[in-house]
């Protein structure tokens, strides 16, 4: 439908550029010489000078922390409530019963710290002054500066040509004049940056800054961002976040360009409606697009979890339902070119209330190239279709019960699934009758197509009734348990055709075995405890043959051939279908777990089936060859996690052609979000699929890092993705510079048919500020397995 090459970069460059170059000009306050730098100083300790556990909790890439002096009483006691100590060379008292401390006046009071060349106490005995300068420090925060008055007995100062630090955000800042009034810090042309004191690689200059203590907020105005001393984003009113506690308010913009859309401008603000309900709204222009909005709502109680996504662009100037504007313009298609509106909702509930319990998951999208035009947080682009499940269950002790629907939206030219609207499941197990146990499962579907001349049966109604009998025997070295049961299944068809009867039955009777041992030793490992154990298993199933060639296919199909299935009573999946069986599953099973903890290190499984009859039911057409093979597939299975280095392996044989028909293989090295090594290999050969795949994140030094991954297609000989990147990072900033191409296949079932998506992505994080260029973080974590979003900063 759509085909193009766009062209995408993360950040705003061009607004960058423009700035520097003096295109736009905002105002600039606070010219002095440092961000607060001399008294940071004061407070600052290398990393080599940190207790080794401090040291230890630092980013690799930090230098240093602030430590802040010892406090004589707790943190959080009330300086006013304590009496005033004053220590100095000399003293004087002056006219009007007010006195002079002269030469290295340091004043306490609880935990508040004063000092000084020189210090006045009037009549007023709240009020001290340093008319020649001084600081003033107590837990959390550090002012010093010139002409300096401090209120003794309320959290009350100003200072002029001040200093400024923050411990617990560990800000910094300089200002013309400050005046402290209980929680609230007001300054007059101020700069505020959360770099290291040899540092301002970027700051906040304002021409007033409010810093709220109790909010966790500061709240600027007249302010101006520069990077390197060069301006790069101004803004009337700018609210700062100090902690990472959530605040109502302005959050950070973000720019960049793409082909596609043009030059893109987003502006989010956030919404703390309540302690476990909160929202972000996003403004959204797009110069060639148009402009629009997306909402995010989160909704946290101590019996649900629901997540709700919206947005919208009202008359998306290059798209028109089905073409975009340059593929409409090549075709010389008729008409004009008539842009649509375009829109995107989705919903993620999860409830659980006493025995109840209801789950909601859902997207819809206005049309099928909505994620490649748009873009999205939900990990959907790759899927022929969007799933819509609601479901509301009821359990207790035994008894279970469910109400559920099932629908799609196609993002491909294919024929839609049968949509369940709705299914209804009663079942009870675990009742005994002596050392008998019974259990009753029974479903009730319907199905409907959305378009009913695309099918044979436009839908129906189908029932099914599983009652079963087992005889359980269970011992700490193994199992046994004995069944049978019956299988019904009765349909009532829609407008079925004269050859189809519409109400077709199906019974079949089932009877197995399935039993297993547990065998377990004590080793030891490098000093490590460890338990090996070897579980082998066996089951049988004999299952009777029932012609199910006329009964239609609502939700049937067959699952890829794995350890799991080796076990299952059925080997389709739904209930449309019910193989017929008469044969014996093997496997092996053995884990190393830890003797004190039983953490799994390592497990590894193998099995396989043999039959004793030809399978006779089949999703479609006649039986295949391999259905009258007397052995399925070998499959096995490998997991290991051993601290930094963990593996994964899969794989199916097939004896009879003498080669795997999948296989799986991964491995990793992990030490830390700077170190990670994968590499991997994919195989499926009925699917013809044979991709390879590495990728790195791998320290260059102590604040510099390489990215890396690569995918390779064997089987069509072209590479699917391609990431090369390179990252600083230190306790002030973050820079990430990435080229990343990928393919986009125009549909997931011709994959060599494709366009090629490249671009260079280019990231800023200021710490304790914001970024620009987020998309670099999805790119990172959906590309590089195991890499997580930092979360120090």
């Amino acid at each position: 439908m759509k085909s193009r090459t766009p062209q995408t970069l993360g950040l705003t460059l061009w607004a960058a550029v423009a700035l520097a170059l003096g295109l736009v000009s905002p105002p600039v306050h606070g010219q002095g010489p440092t961000a607060g730098e001399d008294l940071a100083r004061t407070y600052w300790q290398p990393r080599s000078a940190l207790p080794a556990r401090q040291a230890a909790a630092l980013p690799s890439w930090c230098r240093g922390a602030y430590v802040e002096r010892a406090y004589p009483e707790p943190r959080d006691s009330d300086p006013s409530g304590f009496p005033i100590h004053a220590v100095a060379d000399g003293a004087r008292y002056l006219m009007r019963e007010s006195a002079e401390l002269v030469g290295d006046v340091v004043i306490t009071q609880g935990n508040r710290l004063i000092q000084g060349p020189r210090a006045t106490l009037g009549q007023d005995p709240g009020r001290i002054e340093l008319p020649e300068g001084g600081s003033l420090s107590e837990p959390g925060l550090a002012l010093t500066g010139a002409r300096t008055r401090v209120g003794t007995d309320a959290a009350q100062a100003s200072m002029v040509d001040v200093d400024f630090l923050l411990f617990d955000t560990e800000f910094r800042g300089s200002a013309r004049t400050v005046e402290r009034q209980g929680g609230t810090l007001s300054f007059s042309e101020a700069r505020l940056t959360r770099c290291d004191p040899d540092s301002n690689a970027w700051e906040v200059a304002a021409g007033y800054l409010a810093i709220e203590e109790d909010t966790g907020f500061a709240r600027a105005r007249d302010a101006t961002v520069r990077v390197r001393g060069v301006p790069v984003f101004h803004a009337p009113r700018l609210r700062i976040p100090l902690s990472a506690e959530r605040q109502s308010g302005f959050l950070f913009p973000s720019a960049g360009t793409s082909k596609d859309a043009g030059i893109r401008l987003e502006l989010p603000y956030y919404l703390n409606i309540a302690p476990n309900y909160d929202a972000t709204v996003t403004a959204r222009h797009a110069s060639k697009r148009g402009t629009g909005a997306e909402v995010e709502a989160r909704h946290l109680s101590r019996s649900s979890r629901t997540e709700a996504t919206g947005a919208f662009l009202a008359d998306d100037r290059q798209y028109d339902g089905r073409f975009d504007r340059d593929d409409f313009r090549s075709l010389g298609l008729p008409g004009r070119f008539e842009p649509v509106d375009r829109w995107l909702l989705g919903l993620d509930h999860t409830g659980y209330f006493g025995g109840a319990s209801t789950r909601i998951d859902g997207v819809a999208a206005s049309d099928d190239d909505y994620f490649r035009d748009m873009g999205t947080g939900l990990a959907v682009t790759s899927r022929a279709y969007l799933t819509r499940f609601a479901e509301a269950r009821y359990a207790r002790g035994g008894f279970a019960a469910g109400i559920s629907g099932l629908g799609f939206q196609m993002l491909e030219e294919r024929r839609e699934p049968y949509r369940r609207l709705p299914e209804i499941d009663v079942g009870y197990a675990g009742a005994r009758a002596g050392p008998f146990e019974w259990s009753l499962a029974t479903v009730w579907t319907a199905f409907d197509h959305p378009t009913p001349g695309d099918v044979a049966i436009p839908g129906g109604q189908r029932l099914h009734v599983e009652p079963r009998v087992e005889l359980p025997m269970l011992r700490s070295w193994g199992f046994l348990n004995v069944g049978a049961g019956y299988r019904y299944t009765g349909y009532d068809l829609d407008d079925a055709p004269r050859r189809i009867d519409g109400t077709p039955e199906r019974g079949i009777g089932f009877g197995d075995i399935d039993a297993g041992l547990f065998f377990e030793r004590d080793i030891r490992m490098r000093a490590t405890p460890l338990i090996q154990t070897l579980e082998p298993r066996i089951h049988y199933l004999r299952q009777q043959f029932a012609d199910q060639a006329d009964l239609p296919r609502f939700d049937a199909s067959v699952p890829s051939f794995s350890i799991p299935q080796l076990f299952r009573r059925n080997r389709f999946s739904g209930l449309d279908r019910i193989g017929d069986a008469n044969r014996v599953a093997v496997g092996v099973t053995s884990r190393f777990l830890h003797s004190d903890t039983g953490r799994e290190y390592v497990r590894a499984a193998i099995g396989t089936i043999a039959h004793f009859d030809d399978r006779r039911v089949t999703l479609r057409g006649a039986p295949r060859d391999e259905d009258r093979h007397v052995t399925s597939p070998v499959a096995a299975e490998f997991a290991g996690n051993l601290g930094r280095f963990s593996a994964a392996a899969g794989m199916t044989w097939a004896p009879a052609d003498a080669e795997e028909d999948e296989l799986g293989v991964s491995l990793q090295y992990r030490r830390d979000n700077r170190r990670i090594v994968n590499v991997g290999h994919r195989k499926r050969r009925l699917s013809r699929i044979d991709q390879g795949d590495v990728s790195f994140v791998w320290p260059l030094g102590n604040r510099v890092s390489a990215l890396g991954k690569w995918n390779y297609d064997f089987e069509i000989g072209r590479t699917n993705e391609a990431l090369l990147g390179i990252e600083y990072a230190d306790c002030c900033w973050q820079v990430r510079l990435l080229y990343h191409r990928h393919v986009e296949p125009r549909s997931i079932y011709t994959v060599t048919e494709a366009d090629d998506d490249e671009g260079i992505l280019l990231q800023f994080v200021f710490r304790g500020l914001a970024g620009f260029g987020a998309g670099v973080e999805r790119v990172l974590s959906r590309g590089i397995k195991g890499y997580r979003e930092e979360t120090g900063w």
